[in-house]
């Protein structure tokens, strides 16, 4: 193999690690944590240990959960202190975006938490990428080299995670059309 391809990929690839739990640190997350759900998990990691790792990214010396936070509170329950983790090196949004993606991926989720996820992620990946916003100004030289290196929001989401254009779209608009204090008290339904 090529030394440039090979320094590359050495680059790109996570390092993992295990980690104090006690070193890592939670911060806001999109979900909350059902304490039945990391029981059962934590049941599962004394019979057999911790068999998925957890995401999390370097923040000074302590590190902040990225996705996993069932599994890093499995953990707690369980009493093992350490965790086996992927060390990731992204941004505040690019860690976003992956603890959605990961939520959207791994159990199944209501309607509701369904579509407040692809809302949220639509939020981060217009963030990330201003260019793909509808009403952007599509007649910019920058524009016209870029619009077919970076797909639309729908168009990635649809193809990351095997929904329809549709599906999502149709879940923004529910999200959006229910008031967020509604949306607080039906969202445990």
């Amino acid at each position: 193999m090529n030394m440039d391809v090979k320094e590359k990929l050495d680059g790109a690839m996570p390092e993992q690690a295990s980690i104090p739990v006690a070193q890592i640190d939670v911060g806001e997350r999109l979900r909350t944590i059902d304490p039945d759900y990391a029981a059962m998990i934590a049941a599962s990691m004394q019979e057999e240990g911790q068999r998925t790792p957890i995401e999390v990214r370097k923040a000074g010396k302590r590190y902040k959960l990225i996705a996993g936070g069932h599994r890093l509170e499995a953990l707690r329950l369980a009493e093992i202190e350490n965790a086996w983790c992927v060390i990731k090196k992204v941004s505040d949004e690019e860690a976003e975006l992956l603890e959605i993606d990961e939520n959207l991926c791994r159990r199944e989720l209501s309607a509701l938490d369904r579509a407040t996820f692809l809302a949220r992620r639509q939020d981060v990946y217009q963030k990330l990428h201003p260019e793909v916003q509808a009403g952007g100004d599509r007649k910019s030289d920058q524009m016209l080299k870029l619009e077919h290196l970076i797909p639309t929001f729908s168009k990635a989401t649809a193809d990351k995670l095997g929904l329809s254009r549709q599906t999502i779209d149709r879940s923004i608009s529910r999200f959006k059309h229910i008031m967020p204090d509604v949306r607080e008290k039906i969202s445990s339904t």
